[in-house]
C-alpha cells in the first residue's frame, strides 16, 4: 500500500508539471507566425492608401485628405511603400504576439513609414499622421493596461514620451533650422512606444535612430546634397523605432 501511494504522488506530480509546461507562456525570444501574417496583411491593407498620400502630399499648404491625389508616376515606388509597410508590420506582429497593444504598434509601422516618405519627399512630417499613431497609443495601452493589471508600462511610455519630446524641443530651439516641431512630436510617440516594450528597447531605438541620422548627414555633406535644408530624420528614426521593436531585450 504504500509503495502505491508513491505511485500516485509521483503521478500526480507528473500530471502538474507537463499541465505547468503546456500552459506556461512563449520565451520572449519566441516569434508569433500567426500575428505576423495576420498584422502583415493588415500592413499591406492599411499601406495602400498610405501609400498614395506618400506621394501626392504637397510640398505646401495643410494636409487635407479630402484633397489628396494621386500623382501621375511610376507605381514602382508605391508598390514599393506598400511592400515594405506589409514586411515592417509583420515583423512587429510576430514579434509581439497577439496583445491589445498589437494594433497600435502595426499602425506605428505604418505611418511612420509614411512619414518617413514624405519626409524624404518634402522634409516635413505632418501632425495629423503622428497624432494618430498617439491616438491608437491611448486607446490600446489603456485596454492593455486595465486587462493586465500593470499601471509599469503606461507609465514608463508616458515618462519616456515626455522626457525625450523635451529634449528634442530644446535641440530644436537651440539648433533652429535643424530640427522642427514635426520631428519632436514623431520622436514623442516613438519614444512611448519603445518604453511601452522596455528601458532597453527604447535606448536601442533611439541610439540607433540618431546615429543613422548622423551618419545620413555626413553623407549629404560629403556630396554635397544639402541645398534643402538640415537632412530629413523621419526615415533614419523610423529605421531606429523598428529595429528597437523587434529587438529582444
Amino acid at each position: 500500500m504504500p509503495t502505491c501511494r508513491v505511485c500516485y504522488k509521483v503521478d500526480d506530480r507528473a500530471r502538474l508539471r507537463d499541465s505547468m509546461h503546456q500552459h506556461a507562456p512563449l520565451p520572449s525570444n519566441d516569434m508569433d507566425a500567426g500575428a505576423g501574417l495576420t498584422s502583415g496583411v493588415a500592413g499591406v491593407a492599411v499601406g495602400l492608401p498610405a501609400a498614395v498620400a506618400c506621394f501626392a502630399y504637397p510640398a505646401r499648404g495643410p494636409f487635407l485628405i479630402g484633397t489628396i491625389r494621386p500623382r501621375q508616376q511610376s507605381p514602382a515606388l508605391p508598390c514599393a511603400v506598400v511592400a515594405v509597410a506589409g514586411a515592417a508590420s509583420g515583423l512587429v506582429g510576430a514579434r509581439l504576439g497577439w496583445r491589445p497593444v498589437l494594433p497600435a504598434f502595426v499602425l506605428a509601422a505604418v505611418v511612420g513609414l509614411t512619414l518617413a516618405v514624405i519626409d524624404l519627399r518634402v522634409r516635413q512630417l505632418p501632425f495629423a499622421l503622428s497624432g494618430l499613431v498617439y491616438g491608437a497609443c491611448a486607446v490600446n495601452f489603456g485596454v492593455e493596461a486595465i486587462a493586465e493589471h500593470d499601471l509599469v508600462p503606461p507609465g514608463r511610455a508616458t515618462a519616456a514620451g515626455l522626457v525625450v519630446s523635451a529634449a528634442f524641443l530644446g535641440l530644436a530651439l537651440a539648433l533652429p533650422g535643424q530640427l522642427g516641431l514635426g520631428d519632436v512630436v514623431l520622436v514623442g510617440w516613438i519614444a512611448s512606444t519603445l518604453a511601452w516594450l522596455n528601458w532597453f528597447n527604447l535606448v536601442l531605438g533611439l541610439v540607433t535612430g540618431v546615429s543613422l541620422q548622423f551618419l545620413a548627414a555626413i553623407a549629404l555633406l560629403l556630396f554635397r546634397r544639402t541645398s534643402r535644408g538640415a537632412a530629413p530624420m523621419g526615415p533614419a528614426m523610423w529605421v531606429g523605432w523598428l529595429i528597437g521593436v523587434v529587438t529582444v531585450a
